[in-house]
């Protein structure tokens, strides 16, 4: 049988995720050999996302600089942090031709990865976005991604 695992509690003030209240209590269990069970449901912990989509920031202002044309490659994409605190996934799908897209998944509102071969996953189940046009591709996201009006201005992308 393996030592019981120390169980922590939070500080006054301290939130507390859904993913510690259930590793917690699994915690708890691991005398009784739950804890392996318990521990697989906790999933990933992704720091750069939120599960909670009703904490999502508010979109851009209109004019918001966003990044460089030179940041974001052709075929690819980039994610950046839009005034207001907006996690926004730019991409390039071919030449001149840029697209925006909330970069929460709209399964769990986790943020996705930037793209790879044209399509950008969500590193906490996998639903995966076309870059073209923040369109499914696979699930279990059945909603596309949100879409941010952006154009080119001189040498920087902005928000419409």
């Amino acid at each position: 049988m393996s030592e019981p695992m120390a169980v922590t509690e939070p500080q006054p003030g301290q939130a507390v995720s859904r993913r510690g209240a259930i590793c917690t209590a699994a915690g708890a269990c691991a005398g009784i050999g739950a804890l392996g069970l318990l521990l697989s449901a906790c999933g990933s912990d992704n720091s750069g996302g939120s599960s909670d989509a009703s904490s999502a920031s508010p979109p851009p202002s209109s004019g918001s600089t966003l990044a460089k044309v030179s940041d974001v490659p052709v075929g690819g994409g980039k994610l950046v942090t839009a005034p207001g605190g907006m996690r926004v996934m730019l991409t390039q799908p071919t030449q001149g031709v840029f697209k925006a897209f909330d970069a929460r998944c709209t399964h769990q509102g986790t943020i996705v990865d930037p793209p790879q071969k044209g399509i950008m996953t969500c590193p906490n189940h996998g639903s995966q976005f076309a870059t073209a046009d923040g369109s499914v591709r696979r699930g279990p996201a059945t909603a596309p991604l949100d879409t941010v009006a952006v154009q080119v201005k001189g040498d920087s992308i902005v928000t419409v």
